[in-house]
Formats: C-alpha cells, structure tokens, sequence
C-alpha cells in the first residue's frame, strides 16, 4: 500500500462508479459523475462556495480549473472528462439534427450557468447567511436564508428570508430539542417531552392541546385534545389503544397478539388486529367505521360511540423474507406476487370474487403484469396480458400490452418510454400498435426540458401546426420560469369566461371539440419563491384564443408581528431583537399566505379566521368557490361546502351540499361522505381501504332528522362500486352490477401519466396537463366507462367535489399552483410553506404532502394515500430537505445519492423521537452507540465518583483496561446477561446519596436533570418487564446524537439520513465526542 494516488484501470470509464476529491482536511471538494458532469466545493475560513454541475457546465476543461484542475491531472485518463458533459450533448444532438433541442439545452445551460450558493459561518462553523447568486433580474446577488442562532448554540433561534423578512423563531432544550416554535404562516407550535424523547403534550396558537398518554410499558394508550369549543374548552379522547393482554392471556397467546395493539380508536371508527404471525406480521386486521362522520369522536366510553354493521376484513400471506406474497381486501377480491432470485417483484396475479377474473376454462388467477429488470434493478419490459374467446371462431385470442423504458447509460434516468400493443386477433395482424413513444431530452442535472411523443402525429389548426411537444426552462434556483405544450381553446382556468361554473381546470372538452394550439406558459416568483404572475398566451395566432394572466397577492399578517402580539414578544424577546438588528430593515408584517387572484376583472378571494380551528396555521375558511371549508384539530380539511347555486336557496338560506373528509389515527384519509342539502342524509360516500376503495350511492332518506347518526339506518344503498389498486401493476380492477343486476368487471391500467388503457390495449383516456397540473387537453374513448380517472397528476388523487388533490398531509390546488394550507412539518423542505415542489413541479412530486421528491416516477405505488402501517404509537417524525441539485449531492453538503430517501418514495427523517424497539435496533447499532466514552461514564456512577474522581480514575487506568472493559460490556448487552443487576445498584446507590451532604455535587447534578428515586424506580420496573437496560447521566433521554433517524412511516420504513439540507449544518460542531449530544440510551434485548 502507498499514500500515492492510483489512477483507474482503463475499464474504469466504462463502469458506473464516480469519484470523489478530498482535501488535505477530508473535506470533499470535488466529484466527478461518470456522464462527465462534476462539481466542485470552495472553503474559505469564514464562507464555503458550492457549484453543482450546471455550475461549471460551459468549461472547456476541467483540468485548468483553478480550484480542482489538479485533481483531474491527476487522474491520467483524460476521457473520463473530456470532453466535458456540454460537448458530447450538443454533438449528439447536432447528430440527431434536431436543432431546436439543440438550441434549448444551449439556453438552459448559459442560463443557470456559474451561479454558485455561497454559505457564510460563524466562529462555530454554523451556517449564518446564504446567498445565491445572480438570481434577480437586474443579475444581483439575492439572500436566500439568514440565521440567528441563541445563546447555547445548539440550534437555529431565529430565521429570515429573502424578503428580509422574519419569518420563524424557535427555543431549544440543552438536547437541542425544539420545544417552542413559531412561524409567519403557521403560528406557535409548543411541544413537551419526557426524558425519553416521547411527546407528551403540545399546543397550538389557536388553542388546541394536544396529551398522549402511556402505560408503565412506556407504549402509547391515547391521545386527548382539548379544542376552543363554544367559547367553552370541549375535551376528546380522540385517540384510544388497546392492547392484546386485554383479550385475555389464552386469547393473546393464540394471536400472538400478547404486548401487541389489538385495538385503534380513531376519528373513523375502530381498527383492529386481529392476528399476527410469530415474526410481528399482521396477517388478519379489520376496520369498523363510526356511523357519526361529522363529529369529533370521543372515545372515553367506546360503548356510547355508534358503529356501522360492517366490518371489513383483510388477510395477508408473508414469506420467510417478511414478504407479501398473498392478500385478500376488504372486498374479497385476491391480489398475489411472485418474487424472482434476486428479491425483485416479477409477477401479480388477481383474482375477483366474483370468479370472473379469468376467461373460461383457465385459471381462476388472472395476471397483471409481469416485469422484467436490468442489472441496476429498474424495470424495462412490463407486459400485461390479456386472453378473451372469440365466439365466432371458438379460439381464443392473446393481447399483449408492453412498456418498454430505456435508461441512459451513466445517468439511470429514463430515456424514452415506449407502449405497444399486440395481438394474434384478425383486427390486430398487421403488427404491433405504437400508443406511446415518449422522448426525454434532460439537462446536466437530469431535469426534463424536453418531452415528445412520437406516437401522436402532428396536427394542423388554423393555420398552425400543433407539435405533440412540451418544452421547459428554468432559472438559477431550478424554478420553472418557462413551459409550452398544447391546449384546448376551451380549457381556460375558472373565472376567464363569466359566468362559469366550472371547477379549476374542469373546463376542457375532449380533443374533437373546437380548436387545438400550442400554448406558452410564463411564471414569474417574489425572492421568497411565491407566485407573482402566470402567464398563458398562444403561440401562434389563433382565432378565439386570446390567453390570460393569473396575478397573485399577498397582504395577510404575519404572526411574527411582535408589534400586536406582546405573548410573542414575551416568548422570544432576545430572538426578536437579535433578528431585527441583523436585518437591513424592520421585519415586514406579511407572510407567506395567498390573499387573492386576479383574471382579468375577475378576483378570487381567500379567507382566514384565526379564531376558527386551523386558522392560526394558515388553512383558509373560504375560497371563492367554496362558500366555508373547517378544518380539525390536526389541520387537516375537515369538510367542504359550496356556494347556493340556485336563487331560491340563497332567499331561504338552504346550505348547499357539503362534503365531508375523515381520517384514521395516522393522518390519512379513509372516508369521504357527501352530506345532502341543508345538512339532509348523505348522498354518496366512499370508503378508503387498503388497496380498495367502495364508492355507495345512497337512495334520499324520507326523515327529516339532520343528524347523521339517526338517518344511517334508514339510509338504503343505491348503487355500489368496488375499485382494487394494485400497486405494483399499475391495475385498476373496478367491479360493479349493472342495471339488470348482472355484475361487470373493468380492468383499467394507467401506464403512463395521463394515459389510461383497458386490458386490450385500447385507450380509455388521454388527459395532459400544464405545468402546475391543470388540465389543458383531454379525450376520452370508452364511452361506456363512465367513471373518471380517480388518480390524474403526477398520480394524485383528484376529489371531483373541490378539484383539489388530495397528498397525504394536505391538498394541492393545481390552478393556483399552491399548497391550500401550510407544511405541517413547519419549513423543513423550505421558509415558504405553500409553494409546491420548490416551484419545479416537472422533476419533483410530493405523495405525502411535506416534501417534494426528485425524479419520482407516477407509479400507483406513490398513490395509494400515504398510507401508514408502521408502528402503533409513534410520533410523527419530522423531515429534513432532500430536495438535490446534483446527483452526489456535493452542493446539498453532504455525500451519497439521494441521502435520507427510501426506494417507495418515502423519506428517513432525521432527528425523530422515536422509541428504538427490537424491530429497529441492531448489533451495528450497539457497537456504534457503546463506545468507551459511554462505558466509562457508566462505571462512574457505578463507583460513585464526582467529578475529581473521574478524572483521577480515567487517568489510572490504562487503554488496555478500557478496552477490555468496553468489549465485555458489549458481550453482556448482546447476550442479555447481568445489565439488570448493574441497574440494581445503580438504584441503591441513588437512594443512599441522594440526600448524603458528602455527594451534595452528584444530588444536584440528579435533581437539576429532573431525574428522581421514583423515577429510576419506574424505570427499572420497566426495565425488568421490557428486558431493557437503562444507562442514565445527569437525566435519561432518548439517544440520537448523529444524524440516524429511524422514522416508521408508510408500514417499517427506516432509514439512515447522512446528508445536511443545503444551507444547514449539524446541530453540534465538528469535533465533539458521541455523548455530548444526548445523556442516556435505552435499548431492546429482545
């Protein structure tokens, strides 16, 4: 082995592997991308300057950069990086003759080229101020983030944005813990925690308190929210959980269901699991809905609270890997998988309970899809299959569906996407049919500008050729700043035609209406990142069409206002001062939130009511379609109403029908009931289960009651439809009865964004969209399947009653381009809490309404609610920004692709209060966290020593004697031996010297921690019944001192987020050991 560098082996360029420079100082200044994109970070004492690839794309060479070029030299092989990314793309596509792709990655490229973030520190290496460069229009420089930090240093005190605006404020614990929050959009958040890291109480701004409580096994048993309720303080037990030994040992044994939950009463009604397999695995569970949906359920007496008749039942079948191989819903319909060698999902198989799911003489399992894989794991063939029997002829005919993607060699992004449709039927000989033929044409940074699809043949309209081409460009923060594409003449935004009662972006016919043309769109931002104008013209002249504009305003109060709020001047004092000085002016009294929008003459209005529940977080109480919109206690949308569309209703004052949206304990939506007028009976309703919905029609019920508990019963179902999600497929299995009674089944697989096609390959619909999601040209072929897409944009589900989609922890309004409430994880994925992706909606969705992911593919896997089935009782873990501007994410400072999120889409939060169970702790885990600093402060209170003697005793004792201490330690956790013991005398040592004047240091130090006899009595009482060991230091605490978050979110996802959002830096500088972050760690053995 040498110190000397080793250049790669000249097979090197053709493997996938990218390098990474390093300073003398182990800093990574540098990294080169096999695609021949690189990056390059500039430290200086006081400031560092990171240049992602768009950065340094027009250098010629990267061996005469100044900062890095001596690295490149170093390697030998100039093909690694010559020639550099822009020249090999402007000869290949100078190549393909395609001059206007040409001539628009030439644009993107000058356009976001050398405009590095610079990030200034203080004297402890925190980040204070970043700046992005050349970002406003006159090319200056812009101030993204300004931060103020307190006194103890362990985490950021006070924000300001680009607007110079103060936009939140926070007190930390000595953990670093945020305990008290306040934000310009979403008001004041307080937040309590045990010495374990368990959230025991919160408050809100707008009067809301919420309290968990748990049992001695320290496991969740409820939550009780006490709400402004009349000008009364109304208290709910909205959270309830039972666990298994309720049902009795025998009972529980049998279901191994002993110290596990068995019962969840939430806001829906109750769930239940019913039986769990000996590795944890739920194989039975149930769900029984509340017949009361527009209450707040209180579940002190679950006896009092109503349910519906029904129960529905699901069953799952695991393998030996914890896999699902096998389910049965709600509805009875069946779902299988089959695995290949390498653990990839090659087949699905359904089977309706009708068994008709297969044609005759066949078997009863009918296959979806089935998936074949390159050697990086991404599919590139899918096929779906189809056999039906030709009565004519007695044979039966075999259609075969097949997307085939195509990857770049070194970037794995798509490509191209290609459908084809075969079939050995005589209407279908003639070879394989082309439905779609999309292209990518991406930048350095792997954002699309260009999309076509060379299936659809051009067209001509007035004059005008109408390309099936969509076109983007952005600016130096990767903001959309320009699109074109085509559109309907009748697709205008609600309010440009007078009169229209059309919902946002429902105004469109289908593509034999009137007139097709290409449209350019324009968008234009604040500093803060907030819309200021839309602009929608036509490319061409075209008769009848004249574009529009959609202007934004913004003039609602901030909260941050401490000049009419002196209980936050109170709670913040030094923050607000220390802020104000910082800033170049006084903060502004506006906030992020949307006042209202303006067409031409026509202005949509948004309203907030801070006294109302959710209002003080930023959720509106009206809109101007919706005549009210309430909110629950969580900030979800609880109910939707429109406005009296009928003259005699606005006289009598009849209330118009209202909609109404209930959740289950984690947060996701699993009914939605439409309430008749003037608050009669419900219409229609539909009922979220895992992996099936059932929409009911309900016939009017002929009594007058308007509560919704007393007409459940007299309520008879009308019309029923029963659609299956198969995730993996892309399926969608509807099944329905007919008129005479006969049941049907519709097998609909939505292939593509906007593209829908039935089991023969035909298409059932096509749909495009603009940028921000609104639909702009649709046309549908099946004009017997009546249903609408349900999942539309970027694979959202679309509520046909609001036009909003519906992601996880909010709803998107597509015409607006906006969050309609705020972040509910407060300004993780950035200050502005309603923009939407980071204002780049092509590369990035965001499933679950918190955080926008980049280069996420629509698949149903994403749309399936967010739903969580992770561990009962954990707390809802907050998340970190992942949004990237380059793949190694050198810019982001940190290393590693994508750091912090998990292959479903999911995001590994970070910093995550979490009890660290059996199923989340491994060995690495206790070889990381046991190090010597931990065991040897361990044997301090063991031998009772202040802290003169700790340092006489470490100074005795050899490194070989530490060590061997510390490995025995190890064995003894790992084995389960003698912890429990050691406890034992920690205990007696406590009671015999709390009160002892000779150890009067070691009791202040205790008591000052919180941390008392009976407390450490609790503790080892729950130690000895959960076969934990307990280590505790001046107090106990949960242990989460590097960055390793183990977040259960969407089933067991956990994940490791190494990465720092870009602009921040971890909570405690460099170079202080593990166990100055956290004062104790509680562990499972078993």
């Amino acid at each position: 082995m040498s110190h000397r560098f080793i250049p790669p082996s000249p097979l090197s360029s053709q493997h996938l592997a990218g390098m990474t420079f390093f300073d003398v100082q182990g800093r990574p200044v540098g990294h080169l991308n096999p695609d021949h994109t690189w990056t390059k970070a500039v430290f200086t004492p006081w400031s560092s300057a990171k240049y992602d690839a768009a950065d340094v794309a027009l250098i010629e060479n990267p061996s005469e950069d100044a900062d890095v070029g001596h690295f490149f030299r170093a390697l030998g092989d100039v093909t690694l990086y010559r020639p550099t990314w822009f020249q090999l793309t402007a000869a290949n596509l100078k190549a393909a003759g395609d001059p206007s792709s040409m001539t628009a990655m030439a644009e993107q490229v000058h356009r976001t080229a050398n405009s590095p973030r610079t990030t200034h520190h203080d004297a402890l290496g925190r980040v204070i101020l970043t700046v992005d460069e050349g970002c406003n229009d006159d090319g200056g420089e812009l101030v993204g983030m300004r931060t103020t930090y307190g006194i103890f240093g362990s985490g950021a005190c006070a924000i300001g944005d680009s607007l110079d605006r103060l936009t939140e404020v926070s007190k930390v614990d000595m953990l670093g813990r945020t305990i008290d929050r306040a934000g310009a959009d979403y008001g004041r958040h307080t937040t309590l925690v045990d010495v374990e890291g368990r959230e025991i109480q919160t408050w809100s701004s707008e009067g809301v308190s919420t309290l968990r409580t748990y049992d001695k096994l320290r496991r969740l048993t409820g939550r009780r929210v006490s709400a402004p309720a009349e000008n009364n303080l109304k208290t709910s037990l909205v959270e309830k959980i039972v666990y298994g030994e309720e049902l009795g040992l025998s009972t529980a044994k049998e279901r191994n269901l002993a110290r596990r939950e068995y019962e969840h009463f939430d806001g829906a009604g109750c769930a239940r699991v019913e039986r769990v397999d000996f590795k944890g695995n739920v194989t039975k569970a149930s769900r029984q809905f509340a017949v009361d949906y527009a209450k707040t359920l209180d579940w002190y007496d679950p006896s009092i609270v109503k349910l519906e008749p029904q129960v529905f039942v699901s069953y799952t079948r695991f393998d030996a890997q914890n896999r699902v191989i096998e389910t049965t819903d709600a509805s009875g319909c069946s779902k299988k998988k089959v695995f290949d060698g390498a653990g990839q999902l090659r087949e699905t198989y359904f089977k309706s309970k009708y068994g008709a799911g297969s044609p005759p003489g066949a078997s009863q399992w009918l296959r979806l899809s089935q998936t074949h894989f390159n050697e990086h794991g991404q599919p590139v063939v899918i096929k779906q299959d189809s056999c039906e029997l030709d009565e004519s002829t007695g044979k039966a005919t075999t259609t075969t569906t097949k997307t085939i993607l195509e990857y770049g060699k070194t970037t794995q992004a798509v490509l191209t996407k290609r459908v084809e449709v075969t079939s050995d039927s005589p209407a279908r000989r003639n070879g394989p049919k082309v439905i779609l033929d999309e292209e990518y044409i991406r930048d350095c940074l792997d954002r699309v500008i260009q999309q076509k699809d060379s299936s659809q043949r051009d067209m001509w309209s007035s004059n005008n050729r109408i390309q099936p081409l969509k076109t983007f460009a952005y600016d130096k923060l990767g903001r959309l700043i320009l699109a074109s594409g085509r559109a309907n003449a009748q697709a205008q935004p609600a309010g440009v035609k007078s009169g229209s009662r059309r919902r946002s972006g429902d105004n469109v016919s289908s593509a034999s209406g009137p007139v097709l043309y290409e449209f350019v769109g324009t968008y234009q931002y604040n500093a803060a990142g907030n819309l200021l104008r839309v602009q929608h013209q036509p490319k061409d002249i075209v008769p009848g069409v004249s574009g529009w504009t959609r202007e934004y305003l913004y003039e609602e109060e901030s909260y941050l206002n401490a000049v009419t709020s002196p209980e936050l001047a109170e709670a913040f004092p030094a923050m607000l001062t220390t802020t104000r000085d910082a800033l170049s002016k006084p903060p502004v009294s506006y906030n992020n939130r949307l006042s209202s929008t303006r067409i031409g003459r026509t202005t949509e209005r948004i309203c907030y009511d801070s006294s109302s529940p959710g209002g003080s977080r930023g959720c509106p109480s009206s809109v101007a379609r919706w005549s009210w919109m309430t909110w629950d206690h969580d900030g979800m949308l609880r109910s939707s109403s429109g406005r009296p569309t009928k003259s005699s209703d606005k006289e009598d004052g009849k209330a118009p029908e209202r909609t109404w949206y209930v959740y289950d304990w984690s947060g996701n939506r699993v009914r939605k009931v439409m309430q008749g007028r003037n608050n009669g009976p419900k219409v229609k309703e539909t009922l979220y289960l895992d992996g099936v919905d059932i929409f009911r029609r309900f016939s009017p019920s002929p009594r007058s009651e308007s509560s919704p508990s007393s007409m459940a019963d007299s309520l008879t179902i009308k019309s029923e439809r029963i659609t299956i999600y198969e995730n993996d497929s892309h399926a969608i299995v509807e099944l329905y009865t007919d008129k005479d009674g006969i049941p049907r089944q519709v097998l609909r697989y939505q292939i593509h964004n906007g593209l829908e096609t039935d089991d023969k390959g035909n298409i059932i619909s096509h749909e495009e969209y603009s940028p921000f999601g609104r639909t702009v040209f649709s046309h549908f072929s099946r004009k017997d399947i009546t249903a609408p897409r349900r999942y539309r944009f970027a694979g959202y589900q679309r509520d046909q009653e609001t036009g909003l989609y519906y992601c996880g922890s909010r709803y998107y309004a597509p015409w607006l381009g906006r969050w309609v409430s705020s972040d509910p994880i407060f300004s993780i994925d950035g200050l502005d809490t309603y923009t939407y992706c980071g204002n780049d909606p092509i590369n990035f969705d965001d499933h679950s309404g918190t955080m926008g992911n980049f280069g996420a593919q629509a698949t149903l896997a994403a749309r399936q609610h967010n739903r969580l089935q992770g561990q009962q009782g954990a707390l809802r873990p907050l998340g970190v920004n992942i949004r990237i501007r380059n793949r190694n994410n050198l810019a982001n400072g940190g290393q590693g692709n994508n750091v912090g999120q998990l292959n479903n889409g999911n995001q590994a939060r970070t910093n995550a209060y979490v009890p660290r169970t059996a199923a989340t702790l491994n060995t690495d885990a206790v070889n990381q966290f046991y190090s010597r600093d931990i065991a040897v402060r361990k044997i301090y209170y063991k031998k009772g020593l202040d802290r003169a003697g700790r340092a006489e005793w470490r100074d005795n004792m050899t490194r070989s004697q530490k060590n061997e201490k510390v490995e025995n330690h190890k064995a003894r956790v790992m084995q389960g031996a003698a912890p429990l013991s050691e406890m034992a005398d920690y205990r007696k040592y406590l009671e015999d010297n709390l009160n002892n004047p000779d150890h009067g240091r070691e009791a202040f130090n205790i008591k000052q921690g919180g941390v008392s006899v009976p407390v450490i009595e609790r503790a080892l009482n729950d130690a000895e019944k959960q076969n934990l060991e307990i280590m505790t230091e001046d107090r106990i605490a949960i242990a989460n001192a590097d960055g390793n978050g183990n977040g259960h979110e969407n089933g067991n996802a956990t994940g490791n987020a190494t990465g720092k959002p870009r602009g921040q830096v971890d909570s405690a500088p460099a170079g202080r050991s593990c166990w100055s972050s956290f004062l104790a760690l509680i562990c499972c053995k078993s």
